[in-house]
């Protein structure tokens, strides 16, 4: 038959709650993880009513920042796999001209008349095109002063876009 000992009982049931306070205490006071860098802040366009508004795909719109509209079809062009690829695919495809990089030069394409930019382009199915034009912001447009003023260009485009 076995005894009973409850000073034995009390003494494992202290122990236990024991542990278990220096392990909270020791997790308390462990210094606290560096917290992640908050992400930026959306650009958004602002969401009052404009000052002013200026339409580019109007000759005096595009006009009144000495601006030019011009075009390139961007073709699909076949090239090697990248080193990476899984076994069977021999080839891979591109976009030329890559005419989103910085300092790209674009002085041998077509102009075209702002009226022109919601003309159709390209054959179909698979197509991109390149639109671009350089912008001055003059002191003054019309009767309104551009300084301090932001500029938000909004822009439409048929199905996908980057811009």
């Amino acid at each position: 038959m076995r005894k009973k000992h409850p000073g034995r009982r009390i003494a494992c049931a202290a122990l236990t709650v024991l542990t278990m306070m220096i392990a909270t205490v020791a997790v308390a006071q462990a210094p606290a993880p560096p917290q992640a860098p908050q992400p930026p802040e959306p650009k958004i366009p602002p969401t009052l009513v404009p000052s002013y508004v200026v339409d580019l795909m109007t000759a005096e719109g595009i006009g009144a920042f000495e601006g030019r509209w011009k075009t390139m079809e961007a073709k699909i062009v076949e090239g090697p796999a990248l080193p990476n690829a899984m076994p069977g695919y021999k080839t891979s495809y591109d976009i030329t001209p890559h005419a989103g990089e910085a300092g790209f030069d674009d002085s041998s394409w077509p102009a075209i008349e702002a009226k022109g930019l919601t003309d159709r382009r390209g054959g179909g199915k698979v197509s991109f095109f390149w639109f671009r034009t350089n912008l001055t912001i003059p002191a003054k447009i019309g009767n309104f002063e551009t300084a301090g003023a932001k500029a938000v260009l909004t822009a439409y485009v048929d199905d996908y876009a980057e811009v």
